[in-house]
């Protein structure tokens, strides 16, 4: 990783390239690339049923680097798909919103550094992913949300 991301620099400093980006890295992998080259944005899994990038998540947050989640709207995949089913078809009929709605909204209102892009087939289905930062989840909505992925709690 830092024979490429030297390159990375030399290319940056030679003015052929403006940012750098990583993906699936670890937090401390980003910390190591920020001492050699300034890093704008990186991006992981991080979804409302698979948050495998949340160390990533927090450490771009606390140095204010984009955070671009993939498979940001998905909902159905994996072992908590039936929590993610039981939590946000409720949210998004209060909203009158559809799930990937609910799921973009979440992750806009949970960063401040979280930048999203869902694949998009149509330009339909475009509108519909923007109408999602118009959506303003409740704190217990969030919370709700968050809870997906908490361990569960045996009876």
């Amino acid at each position: 990783m830092i024979a490429r991301k030297c390159i990375l620099a030399e290319l940056r400093q030679a003015g052929l390239i403006r940012h750098v980006g990583l993906s699936n890295v670890t937090g401390e992998q980003l910390r190591t690339a920020q001492s050699i080259v300034p890093i704008a944005a990186v991006t992981a899994l991080y979804n409302v049923t698979a948050r495998v990038g949340a160390d990533l998540r927090a450490a771009a947050e606390a140095d204010r680097i984009v955070f671009s989640p993939w498979h940001p709207v998905t909902t159905t995949d994996g072992p908590l798909a039936s929590r993610a089913a039981a939590v946000l078809p409720p949210i998004a009929a209060e909203h009158g919103a559809t799930i990937r709605q609910i799921a973009l909204a979440w992750q806009l209102q949970g960063s401040p550094q979280s930048l999203p892009i869902p694949g998009t087939t149509s330009l339909a289905h475009l509108h519909e992913n923007l109408r999602a930062q118009s959506i303003a989840l409740s704190p217990q909505e969030m919370r709700a949300i968050d809870a997906i992925t908490a361990p569960a709690v045996p009876d």
